[in-house]
């Protein structure tokens, strides 16, 4: 199962320190915080389909949104949710926006893989999948890049405007690197492939990208790319860490994985 967990990793390692928010078993998708410093995560319990839930770092209670069957991609500025809303088994998902307290979805568009707002638009960055690979597009209809490959994770620079991914060149492999877009839509493939990559998160300076990774294996630490390419390690606690999210003042939401044999 995964559980959520909030913690800081700009101390020196032997003073990190995280606390756990989220405490049923199951699988979390995606994690962020909120402008108010809440966080809004979305998990799956059992067999159940991903429900969305609010909580914060002081309370071990969480509470369901209430969105429906719906799996979260982002949060803006103004407290509004990108999902993916799951219509019903066995169909694409729909990706829209909602309210955070309450409303209907607005559905945006299918064949969208993933989602980003922008902090200083509110536009949304979307990575849409086509016949011969993806693309990345801000706003939604403006291409800015296209990857035979393909890529679950977009993050929109705090300018509003540069934008970092996750590109894995095979259908089948989470093996990967990170791409940076700047803001005059030049592209640099930041990293080379690593075994395994998942999270990614704009540090709070908007000079790094940080990853969750692994060279090799499968143990995941988290790392940062500046953006001229200088890779640097950020936290390696035992464990398998998957960034999220990264707040303005230097906390950190990250899944924590762990395996049971039944």
């Amino acid at each position: 199962g995964l559980g959520v967990a909030i913690g800081r990793f700009t101390a020196p390692r032997d003073m990190q320190s995280f606390r756990q928010i989220s405490f049923r078993r199951g699988v979390i998708n995606n994690a962020r915080f909120t402008p108010s410093g809440e966080v809004v995560y979305s998990a799956r319990w059992g067999a159940d389909m991903p429900h969305l839930y609010l909580t914060d770092a002081l309370s071990p209670e969480s509470r369901d949104l209430g969105v429906g069957d719906a799996r979260l991609a982002s949060v803006s500025a103004s407290s509004e949710l990108a999902i993916f809303q799951f219509m019903k088994l066995g169909t694409p998902a729909l990706l829209a926006r909602v309210p955070m307290h309450g409303g209907a979805p607005r559905v945006i568009g299918k064949s969208v893989v993933a989602a980003d707002f922008s902090s200083v638009t509110s536009d949304l960055c979307i990575v849409s999948r086509t016949s011969d690979g993806t693309t990345v597009e801000l706003p939604p209809g403006n291409v800015i890049y296209r990857s035979s490959g393909w890529s679950d994770v977009v993050r929109v620079a705090p300018d509003g405007r540069s934008v970092a991914l996750l590109e894995h060149e095979l259908a089948i492999d989470d093996a990967g690197g990170v791409v940076y877009i700047d803001r005059n839509r030049n592209v640099h493939k930041l990293t080379s492939n690593w075994a395994s990559i998942a999270g990614l998160a704009w540090a709070p300076s908007g000079d790094e990208i940080w990853f969750s990774a692994a060279r090799s294996g499968s143990t995941f630490g988290v790392w940062g790319v500046s953006l001229d390419g200088r890779v640097r390690p950020v936290s390696m606690h035992p464990g398998s860490f998957v960034l999220f999210d990264v707040a303005r003042d230097g906390r950190v939401l990250a899944s924590r994985l762990n395996r049971r044999l039944n």
